[in-house]
């Protein structure tokens, strides 16, 4: 399959991106909001957390209903005959779902896009005290994920192929493995390009970042 030199450069600029704010935020605030767009993603799927989300909705729309409907009177005045019952009830259920089978899957991918943006609100809020590095890694994995989550609603050829994951665990630990294998190209690209002497970089590099950390 070939890629078109637009999706790689895209690619490239939405890794960087996630990989920026991650260095900026810490590994603590991305860690949170990759929580948070998990469950965004959950929200978004009615076979997984969508389904009950659609259903309580409707729940708390049919008990309003059933209050208009003359629960409230009812519930006052005491009568609470079978036959005032079942009048309340078929008021209330001819108002119909508040949330039809038709318009579930606009309303769960509406509810995804507001936890997606309240992620990345809630990390803003994280103190930045944790590791940088790792907030790089975490940042590559969010970034990860949101191409991911959003491939199905892309035109054109994908930026990565399908994950083909069997379970959710199994997903999460293949994002945790390509972000690991991407923050491992500048090394290898050193590597070909120093030769011999990218051991002895190596090592002139790690004494002065950790010298740097020392004095701070």
């Amino acid at each position: 399959m070939t890629i078109a030199v637009e999706t790689v450069i895209l690619f490239l600029l939405i890794i960087g991106l996630f990989a920026f704010l991650g260095f900026r935020r810490g590994f603590i605030g991305e860690l949170v909001k990759f929580g948070l767009i998990l469950l965004a993603y959950a929200v978004g799927q009615k076979d997984m957390l969508g389904g009950i989300v659609i259903r309580v909705i409707n729940s708390i729309w049919l008990i309003i209903q059933i209050l208009i409907n003359g629960g409230i009177s009812l519930i006052l005045s005491g009568d609470l005959s079978s036959e005032k019952l079942s009048q309340t009830l078929s008021g209330a259920k001819t108002a119909g779902p508040l949330i039809p089978a038709t318009s579930g899957n606009s309303l769960l991918f509406i509810l995804m896009i507001v936890l997606i943006v309240f992620a990345f609100i809630a990390s803003s809020m994280v103190k930045r005290k944790s590791s940088r590095l790792l907030g790089v890694f975490m940042g590559i994995v969010n970034g990860l994920a949101i191409i991911y989550i959003f491939r199905p609603y892309l035109t054109g050829t994908p930026l990565l192929p399908p994950l083909n994951a069997t379970s959710p665990l199994q997903g999460i630990a293949s994002l945790f493995s390509m972000a690991f294998d991407l923050m491992l190209v500048p090394l290898d690209w050193l590597q070909n390009t120093l030769g011999v002497y990218f051991v002895p970089f190596l090592i002139v590099a790690i004494v002065l970042i950790l010298l740097k950390s020392l004095r701070s």
